[in-house]
């Protein structure tokens, strides 16, 4: 029997150019536009300044040179519960921050953590956790744990951070 190669070409070319499924398309699309994530440094140290807003509220600006991301201010508000203090010596601190980068990007965090108080000062930890942000940030997630002081007679203090982001 006699068989032309062309004819066997063609057969096998009609069987693999049957109709895409639009859910084959969707996941092939899908995997196209994957954005690959990149973690970067969330680390570095930043300078505060305080105003009291109410008995337990606080508004913070920090200037802040961070690795990964350079120099950001801070803007956060932070709230302070005092319920505690009688019985383990530690304030609760609870804040939401917004750090704008020179281009206008913003990398959003909330804090949680406690202070303990002695005398007029005040030390710090817990741990930031990013929650998203605007440009390069859209998305973003992480954490950091952050330590610091503050000064209630100068209503300045400082903090370092050390994590990462990922975007």
């Amino acid at each position: 029997m006699y068989r032309h190669p062309l004819i066997g070409i063609s057969l096998l070319l009609a069987a693999c150019t049957g109709d895409i499924t639009t859910a084959d398309r969707d996941a092939f699309q899908s995997q196209q536009s994957t954005q690959v994530l990149t973690t970067i440094p969330f680390a570095g140290r930043c300078e505060t300044s305080f105003v009291f807003t109410g008995q337990s509220a606080i508004t913070i600006a920090s200037v802040c040179q961070m690795r990964g991301i350079g120099r950001v201010t801070g803007v956060t508000q932070q709230i302070l519960d005092f319920s505690q203090i009688a019985v383990t010596g530690l304030i609760g601190i609870s804040n939401t921050s917004v750090y704008p980068t020179p281009n206008g990007d913003q990398l959003f965090a909330t804090f949680t953590g406690t202070g303990t108080q002695a005398g007029p000062d005040i030390a710090l930890d817990g741990v930031e956790t990013i929650t998203g942000g605007t440009g390069r940030f859209t998305g973003a997630s992480g954490s950091a744990l952050l330590v610091g002081a503050a000064s209630l007679v100068t209503s300045t203090g400082h903090y370092t951070t050390t994590g990462t982001v990922t975007r």
